[in-house]
């Protein structure tokens, strides 16, 4: 492979589901710390669409890179798509724990999650049916000749409709949601974030996890 300068393409996704989030805590397999990650499901129309994007911008992010002879793409690259027992198509975007400076320090990386109207939350118990948008970079990398395609970073995610996990929203409850009273977006500090993120660009990381397979 060539020794090129990475192309990042930065992007927000449409609004879609949330599918298995860990922002605050890290996905762990087998006792490993494999990073944080945020899954996103769409209806059937966006998935084909987002999904042709995708493709579409491998087969651009393939003109920067220059393989040796005998080195070539999979016909088959990984772009992030999953399929979930129940047959449901998921996009996965993933980042490391860490990072390191331009000084070589290695520094905590903070997901910046913010509500609908881009004020930060802790959004710490973030569950599947919830209403968001995924702020993302998209690179492309080569490791074999079986193993390429787009490295599909999470760079932060918008939340749109809260579910906490476990849980359920007020309408399936039953409740009366244009109710006069309490309302913690205006009168309270309910999951309010005061944290300020500290997580560079994408750009400025050297890898911010391993593409030699998924979470």
């Amino acid at each position: 492979m060539a020794n090129v300068k990475r192309q990042f393409v930065n992007g927000v996704t449409p609004k879609g589901e949330a599918r298995y989030a860990f922002l605050r805590k890290v996905e762990t397999y087998e006792g490993q710390e494999l990073g944080y990650s945020i899954q996103i499901t769409f209806d059937a129309k966006t998935t084909k669409e987002f999904k042709a994007y995708l493709e579409q911008e491998f087969e651009k992010a393939k003109e920067s890179y220059e393989l040796k002879p005998g080195k070539k793409w999979s016909s088959e690259p990984s772009l992030g798509i999953h399929e979930l027992t129940d047959g449901t198509i998921t996009f996965k975007f993933k980042a490391k724990k860490t990072y390191k400076t331009k000084a070589g320090e290695e520094m905590t990386r903070t997901i910046p999650v913010v509500d609908a109207k881009g004020h930060p939350i802790k959004a710490s118990n973030l569950g599947n049916g919830s209403v968001i948008r995924v702020a993302f970079s998209l690179s492309p990398y080569w490791m074999s000749n079986n193993n390429n395609g787009l490295a599909c970073y999470l760079r932060g995610v918008q939340v749109l409709k809260y579910i906490p996990y476990g849980g359920t929203d007020a309408a399936s409850l039953g409740f009366n949601t244009n109710e006069e009273g309490y309302d913690s977006t205006v009168d309270g500090e309910y999951d309010k974030d005061t944290t300020t993120s500290n997580s560079p660009a994408v750009e400025e990381d050297d890898v911010p996890f391993d593409e030699e397979g998924d979470f």
